[in-house]
């Protein structure tokens, strides 16, 4: 016969082990793992680099025909750096509106599952 404790933190164990099993469930459902930070950090350089680059080309281009005073390399330089950044910086803050979003989710499960709407079962009932 088990001890009313005993019963206690058995229940407190089982819903500990619902909540995290909750957690885990909606981390790998939204595809987001912690390496993925990694790769956001690439995508943001790529997104500066590559219009910057392609600005720099043009540039070369245009000077190469046009000659002149002004140097189109260095305003299409910077005109690509600008388009760039701001590329990113919409990225960068659409993904942080859907990490909030997914977060808002994700605790709306996680409570739900600690009250039993959906969540875990007990291990010896049948699912």
């Amino acid at each position: 016969m088990k001890s009313p404790r005993s019963e206690a933190e058995g229940s407190r164990f089982a819903k500990e082990i619902g909540r995290k099993e909750g957690r885990l469930l909606v981390s790998r459902r939204s595809g987001h793992p912690r390496i993925s930070s990694i790769g956001a950090i690439g995508i943001i350089g790529w997104t500066v680099t590559l219009p910057m680059l392609a600005g720099i080309a043009l540039g070369r281009w245009i000077d190469g025909i046009a000659g002149g005073h002004w140097s189109f390399t260095v305003m299409l330089m910077i005109g690509g750096l600008f388009l760039g950044c701001a590329t990113a910086w919409g990225w960068v803050r659409r993904r942080l509106d859907l990490g909030k979003e997914t977060r808002k989710d994700s605790a709306m499960e996680v409570e739900g599952g600690a009250k039993g709407e959906g969540g875990s079962h007990d291990p010896g009932e049948a699912p």
